[in-house]
């Protein structure tokens, strides 16, 4: 068991290595493990770490896996622990830096990582059923449509739409409509260039509401104004937190997924306890969850140690009313 923790918050003007550096101090006051912020991939510019994008990744704003790897050396040289402050129950929203939920918002109920979250695909609401509602805009969508707010464009060689500088997917069948192919052999035969034909194609898109309202009705969901997240959101967020995603880790195959890297770094003796937030009401079959994470404990503590690679039973931190 850890006699006490130092609490050290990660992100890009606090790396991993800045960490690794204030080890002798830690040392030096007696404390028995650094106690991080969340790592693991987050909304760029993140301070806090709690709106995780990718939870397969170290933050590489922070210094990614190499960095936590030199921290890890750090603190084991000095004999210190590392308690690790782990984010299951949710995720950010920006669909630009979260692939699962991109891939969901591109394919919809077809998407592997549907199950991952909890979307109403029937919901009541005329014109949501099949999508996601996105309560983005600043405005309604016929004012964003109308001032050129939205937008088709590139984001690298994919076709997006944008919504001022933030890109939303298209969905594979708006692509045939977006570039239909006899219009562009018309096209390209008279100008003898297709990537011409396809910028003039979504040149005239962009030129046209009605045309590009066509297109986005094609998608997977639907960009409304923020004000509609309150009574019309068909996904469960973080509370009522629309940039906050829940994720159903009562899910066997979602939960494997969202602690497979956290997992990884306990076998490698790289973290030597957890802190989990928030992990109450948060199953929907009760102890479910709890029941996984009392397996996941007994196998990670079963003999073992921190030089050896796992958890020792009771260094699974208990954080108030935000986790055990």
């Amino acid at each position: 068991m850890h006699t006490s923790t130092y609490r050290l918050q990660i992100h890009r003007d606090f790396p991993l290595d800045a960490a690794a550096a204030l080890v002798p101090y830690l040392k030096k006051l007696g404390v028995g493990a650094a106690y991080l912020s969340p790592v693991f991939t987050a909304v760029p510019g993140s301070t806090h770490g709690y709106d995780v994008c990718d939870p397969t990744r170290v933050n590489p704003e922070a210094g990614g896996e190499e960095g936590f790897a030199r921290l890890s050396e750090a603190l084991r040289a000095a004999g210190l622990g590392c308690v690790l402050d782990i984010v299951p129950n949710h995720m950010g929203s920006d669909p630009a830096h979260n692939p699962w939920w991109w891939d969901v918002l591109e394919k919809g109920p077809e998407s592997p990582y549907a199950a991952f979250f909890d979307i109403d695909w029937n919901a009541r609401i005329v014109g949501l059923r099949g999508k996601v509602l996105l309560p983005v805009l600043e405005t309604t969508y016929g004012e964003a449509l109308e001032n050129g707010d939205l937008r088709l464009g590139q984001r690298g060689s994919t076709w997006v739409v944008f919504y001022h500088d933030a890109p939303f997917p298209l969905c594979a069948e708006s692509l045939e409509d977006m570039f239909p192919r006899d219009a562009l052999a018309s096209e390209e035969a008279r100008t003898g260039a297709s990537e011409g034909a396809r910028e003039a194609r979504v040149r005239e898109l962009n030129a046209s509401p009605d045309a590009l309202h066509e297109i986005l009705e094609r998608q997977y969901y639907r960009l409304s104004s923020w004000k509609a997240a309150l009574h019309e959101a068909n996904y469960r967020r973080f509370f009522d937190v629309s940039t906050l995603l829940g994720v159903r880790v009562e899910n066997e195959a979602v939960f494997e997924a969202v602690h497979a890297l956290v997992r990884r770094l306990i076998r490698e003796g790289k973290v030597t306890g957890l802190r989990v937030d928030h992990v109450d009401g948060r199953c929907a079959h009760g102890s479910g969850r709890l029941g996984r994470r009392s397996r996941a404990r007994s196998l990670h503590s079963r003999g073992k140690n921190p030089a050896g690679g796992g958890i020792p039973a009771g260094r699974l931190a208990r954080g108030g009313h935000y986790g055990v």
